[in-house]
Order: C-alpha cells, then structure tokens, then sequence
C-alpha cells in the first residue's frame, strides 16, 4: 500500500528535510542527493523528489504548482501510521505547503488545498480511516477526483 502527497512551497530539499527531522524525531535518513531523500520510519518509508514525470502529471491534473512527492510505502503491521500520515500532512498544511493534495495509492485524492480553501474527501471506498480530526486548519468536505 502508498500514498503519495503533492505540495508548493518556496522551502529548499534542506529545510524540508529539516522539517521532516522536526515532524519525524524517530526516523532516519537512508539516502540522500541534489533532488532525492529517503527516509526510513517505522510507519513507512518514505521517498522525497522534485523533480520527475508524476510531478509533471500532477500539475497537469490538479493545476497546482507543485514541486515536491512525498511517496510513502506504508509499513501496515503498525497501527500509528495513518495517524503518522496525518500529522505531517498537518504539519506542511500550516507550516510550509501552498498547495498540496494526499492520494491514495496515486490515484484518488482525499486531501485537497489550494487558495479557496482544504476539502477532505472521507470516501476512500476501502477500509482505511484517519484521523481527519488531526487536521487543524479549517476544512470542508467534498468528493475529489484526479481530472
């Protein structure tokens, strides 16, 4: 199972990478180069670029200038790691993400922002649940799609 979350932002690889030391104190850094970051949880392992042909796709499909994907190969054997995936998603909600969507599997969006506002669509269709209550900026729901 992943998820892959798309974001803008102004911040460099370096203070993102320093963001997720902040938001993941637990977790270590497996690899790292001028656009790519590995990271190893025990919720997930989590892969960070900015650069490639998603990024290029997601623009296209969202109309968001997003310059970062979070890729995260979730480790489901530990029971934290929706709420895991929740708090960071928080986390660059109010600290450093313009615009950012959440997607599971990378292809059905359920967090959704942008200039008008977050909207979380809760109708993943399968078994998961979050905990959106996590989420601390104002949010609607609505049902979201990838055009």
């Amino acid at each position: 199972m992943f998820y892959v979350l798309y974001f803008s932002t102004e911040s460099r690889l370096d203070e993102v990478k320093e963001f997720l030391s902040k938001t993941l104190p637990d977790s270590k850094l497996s690899s790292e180069s001028g656009s790519e970051l590995s990271i190893c949880d025990d919720s997930f392992t989590l892969r960070v670029t900015t650069d490639g042909h998603n990024l290029s796709f997601a623009r296209e499909d969202y109309g968001c200038d997003f310059n970062y994907c979070f890729w995260f190969e979730i480790f489901t054997n530990n029971i934290k790691w929706s709420t895991k995936l929740i708090v960071i998603t928080n986390n660059l909600l109010t600290n450093i993400a313009n615009e950012l969507v959440l997607e599971s599997n990378g292809e059905k969006p359920f967090i959704f922002h942008d200039s008008s506002g977050v909207f979380i669509d809760p109708n993943l269709g399968g078994k998961e649940s979050f905990p959106f209550g996590l989420i601390s900026k104002e949010w609607k729901e609505k049902k979201l799609s990838r055009e």
